[in-house]
């Protein structure tokens, strides 16, 4: 866009925002080529391909990593999938399986990406491949916005229904929280969680041998092939290379890793157990068991959602790397652009490092009606005050409420993280408190003694982790990362789903 282009469109633009309601989505530091992917993918004809009739005609991403959509659109989304559920007792599992086959299919496409050599083909070629790649990604997004609303409607009609099992069989608040964990367990290990056991399990199988051993090194590049994009969430790191798990090794080696493994095993063992008897005992209970069933597989799809876009993007490595030579970037910088962008540059039609250098001071975005306009700094600043709210309240506020997703109390500093540069901060016992979690964040969240998080439901990333590893966890405040500061003396009273603040943190 050009000149009086550019001020008629951001004029158009800002009285269509100005009109309506707007609802914080969640908080992400996501680079362009992925917003053009997840907000393409969602768009309403993107909906139309997988044949759910979802409406979204209108979205927003700031510079500051909020994403917002129409609040009629959301309430409309969720009303569709609640009467569908009504209508069709099966229509939770069938979306499920057809969200995992979709998955599987793009993830099996980004392999053949990653065994193509890029070296020797045209620009022309190569500019195709990557939209190939960008349009394949595309066609999986609408599960990303659908799956925050599958969540809310699990989430509220499963504690309903445990409720009323709770009240019939008298239990206590710890029976309660134990009947949840087991009823709620995921029916597969999301990927984050099984990489550890998968890692362990490659020094228990060669008796804790070094690196010199040649089965070792072999096991480890597997690994690293494997599980090398948990770096590349919303593509805020490089991949994890075979260095990366070569030093993780060795550190391990340091551990007592068959005590760690076989306690994950039996810890696994145990609530499996307890899911059996749980289920059985719930059979007279047809809607808590049917919903149980339903959150144990999207417990699982809720983060594999994401990570097929983060193993898409990893498997395509080489071709980004490509790509990033050919046109004189870093391959972090790829990123910066949209697929449309990268084409161009690669015919020579426009200039890349002019557009980078204004990239990397900021830049937002708008979806409308299926088409994307990216707004830098100066140009989102009008459109800002219609999404964000003023509220000069929050220094105010002693408590931040949210749902239990794990249960117990925790005293600790807080330590509030907005991206992966800030989570070196995070120390032993110290309160996560961030928008929302995700794989990149596992070694924070090994750490902290709780976590606490603006948003998710019971499928989320925090709440699952939180139940596998035992800590606190209040979920959907909605307001923590904007009232807790760092250095604030907080209690985590995840019994009653209320984060206290002690002691202000001294300024």
């Amino acid at each position: 866009m050009f000149g009086n282009q550019i001020i008629m469109t951001i004029d158009f633009l800002t009285k269509k925002i100005k009109k309506e309601k707007w609802r914080k989505r969640g908080k992400w530091l996501t680079p362009v080529f992925v917003y053009e992917i997840i907000e393409k993918g969602e768009a309403s004809s993107s909906q139309k391909r997988i044949k759910h009739p979802f409406q979204r005609s209108m979205g927003v991403w700031l510079d500051s990593g909020e994403y917002f959509d129409l609040q009629r659109e959301w309430d409309d989304v969720y009303k569709l999938i609640l009467r569908k559920y009504k209508e069709n007792s099966k229509y939770l599992s069938e979306y499920g399986n057809s969200c995992l086959a979709a998955g599987e299919e793009v993830i099996l496409f980004s392999k053949k990406i990653r065994k193509a050599d890029y070296s020797k083909i045209s620009n022309v070629n190569l500019a195709k491949k990557y939209s190939e790649f960008a349009q394949k990604c595309m066609g999986f997004m609408p599960y990303m916005f659908t799956m925050h609303l599958v969540d809310k409607l699990l989430t509220f009609e499963f504690e309903k229904y445990l409720k009323i099992f709770a009240k019939d069989k008298k239990l206590n608040k710890d029976d309660y929280f134990k009947y949840q964990n087991a009823l709620a367990y995921p029916e597969r290990k999301i990927f984050a969680l099984e990489e550890r056991t998968d890692f362990l399990k490659i020094l228990i199988k060669n008796n804790g041998a070094n690196l010199s051993s040649p089965q070792v090194l072999n096991a480890v590049k597997k690994h690293a092939e494997k599980y090398g994009w948990m770096n590349m969430v919303n593509w805020e790191g490089f991949p994890f290379d075979e260095k990366y798990f070569f030093q993780k090794y060795k550190n391990t080696l340091k551990t007592d890793f068959q005590k760690e493994y076989k306690s994950l095993i039996k810890e696994n063992n145990r609530i499996k157990k307890f899911q059996i008897k749980a289920l059985k005992e719930a059979q007279g209970y047809k809607k808590l068991t049917e919903l149980s069933k339903s959150i144990q597989m999207f417990g699982f799809l809720r983060s594999f959602r994401v990570d097929v876009l983060s193993i898409s993007l990893f498997s395509a490595w080489p071709l980004i790397r490509e790509i990033a030579a050919r046109l004189r970037l870093n391959p972090m910088d790829v990123r910066e652009f949209t697929s449309e962008e990268i084409n161009r540059a690669l015919a020579g039609e426009i200039g890349i490092l002019n557009i980078l250098n204004k990239r990397k001071k900021g830049i937002s975005g708008i979806i409308y009606e299926d088409e994307l306009f990216l707004l830098d700094k100066d140009e989102i600043k009008q459109i800002k005050e219609y999404l964000l709210e003023a509220d000069d309240t929050k220094d105010e506020i002693k408590e931040v409420v949210g749902n239990i997703a794990y249960p117990g109390k925790s005293k600790g500093v807080c330590k509030v993280v907005h991206s992966l540069g800030e989570m070196d901060k995070i120390r032993k016992g110290d309160i996560l408190v961030i928008s929302m979690t995700d794989p990149n964040y596992l070694p924070a969240m090994e750490k902290a003694a709780a976590f606490v998080t603006d948003f998710g439901g019971i499928l989320c990333h925090a709440a699952i982790v939180s139940r596998e590893m035992k800590k606190p966890c209040i979920i959907g405040t909605k307001i923590a990362t904007q009232v807790l500061k760092d250095g604030d003396l907080v209690e985590v009273d995840a019994e009653k789903g209320i984060v206290r603040i002690l002691e202000k943190a001294k300024k």
